[in-house]
């Protein structure tokens, strides 16, 4: 009802029609035209939701740059004598560790999927997850698994920093 004092009659009912049956899980969105002669034109715009991309566009630059917990952190399984820091703090310390870990370690978060839960579970970039899911998936073997990792993970950096 709150709304119907926005709406003009027409669109009122049209409403009323429409969210009368709207199943759990859609909205309405509804658009006010005005043309040149300043007739007004009600269209609903039918669409389901999806999940954010990430928890909080708010929390968006800690996700990118700041460290989450010690205990959060993703800690590089890597072999006795590596001499670099086996753990990422955040995206884009994860990015640069991905170019730096012996490809030995690579094969072994990608087969055991902990890439992907990490960014799922810790990150909750559910979108990462998916497309680091994908990359499991084509099989891809020394160099070109760490080049296609590292790439996309790069680019999804670049696409949330142009959010914040």
């Amino acid at each position: 009802h709150a709304v119907s004092a926005y709406l003009p009659a027409l669109a009122q009912e049209d409403m009323r029609k429409n969210l009368a049956h709207l199943p759990i899980g859609k909205t309405y969105l509804y658009c006010k035209h005005t043309d040149d002669t300043l007739h007004h034109q009600s269209e609903m715009i039918d669409f389901t939701h999806t999940r954010r991309i990430v928890r909080h566009i708010r929390h968006l630059n800690k996700y990118l740059r700041a460290p989450v917990q010690q205990s959060k952190q993703f800690y590089f399984h890597v072999p006795e004598g590596y001499d670099g820091v086996n753990s990422a703090a955040n995206l884009w310390e994860f990015s640069r560790k991905l170019r730096e870990v012996p490809l030995e370690t690579i094969h072994y978060h990608i087969e055991r999927q902990d890439f992907r839960r990490w960014v799922a579970d810790v990150l909750h970039d559910h979108e990462l997850a998916n497309r680091i899911q994908k990359i499991t998936r084509r099989q891809l073997e020394g160099e070109d698994l760490r080049e296609e990792l590292a790439a996309t993970v790069d680019l999804r950096f670049e696409e949330l920093q142009k959010m914040v």
